[in-house]
């Protein structure tokens, strides 16, 4: 287990237990939240008519048109579904106080294991209750550290994130990909460590995607897909991705400029 598995398994292990602390004795909670009135679920078509054959099994999928987020009558069921949510908890006389409770226990200085590249060291930090941890750099392992990126400021509802990044061999360049709603689709930003300088360009169409530097600190090799309509960014895309690729890209280039590196043709659904 490395260090970065521990932290994040050791803030999963604390959020635990803040619930279990928060709660308290759960008769009195399931007295508090169990004692409402029977309500009444959204209805939700059936269609009969859509189904998949499995090895000579028929299998039926009636609710399969829920898969596309996008129809009207997917959002009404969404909506339904969240108002009759709200309308239970909001009866709860132990909402707020669970909230509170949460929140203070949640309130501590969360650090990720640093990288070193060149004489630089990088790591992500969550002051206690920020939606998105910082991405700090130190010159050194005893100089005082600055913001390199700050996620926080790019939305005013906290749902830009950081979901990957990684730094030239020499320390003098960082490639990161910024993604929204938790989304798996992100985009590639480049930064000058030293002058904190923004590159123009924007790599799009990755997803999941990692970055992985040449040795001369001129460039990386990261995955994409094709330019589709699809590629949404929104985090509600329900569609297969096909037909990655592995390009290259040289800094202060475009992305139309990025060299193709290597393909599978023959196995689309193939990730990199």
């Amino acid at each position: 287990m490395d260090a970065s598995t521990s932290i994040y398994e050791d803030e999963e292990t604390h959020t635990t237990k803040s619930i279990q602390a928060a709660v308290g004795n759960y008769g009195a909670v399931r007295d508090a939240w169990g004692s409402h009135a029977p309500f009444h679920y959204p209805d939700i078509r059936r269609d009969e008519g859509v189904s998949d054959e499995y090895f000579g099994n028929k299998v039926q999928d009636p609710y399969r048109w829920l898969e596309n987020p996008h129809s009207e009558e997917t959002q009404t069921f969404i909506d339904e579904q969240n108002a009759l949510t709200e309308m239970y908890l909001d009866k709860s006389n132990w909402r707020d106080a669970v909230r509170a409770k949460l929140t203070e226990l949640w309130d501590y200085k969360k650090t990720r294991c640093p990288k070193k590249f060149g004489s630089r060291y990088f790591y992500l930090e969550n002051s206690g209750l920020q939606n998105q941890p910082i991405l700090y750099v130190k010159d050194s392992l005893d100089g005082e550290p600055r913001v390199l990126m700050e996620p926080n400021e790019l939305s005013t509802d906290g749902a830009a994130a950081i979901s990957h990044y990684d730094v030239s061999p020499n320390g003098q360049y960082i490639a990161y990909s910024l993604s929204d709603f938790g989304s798996d689709w992100s985009s590639i930003y480049i930064k000058n460590v030293s002058s904190g300088h923004n590159y123009l360009e924007v790599l799009n169409f990755t997803k999941l995607a990692t970055m992985s530097w040449t040795s001369d600190s001129r460039g990386f090799f990261y995955p994409r897909f094709p330019k589709t309509k699809s590629s949404k960014v929104s985090g509600t895309d329900s569609n297969a991705n096909r037909m990655q690729k592995l390009y290259y890209h040289r800094i202060g280039t475009r992305q139309d400029d990025d060299v193709m590196i290597v393909e599978f043709p023959d196995n689309p659904t193939w990730i990199m």
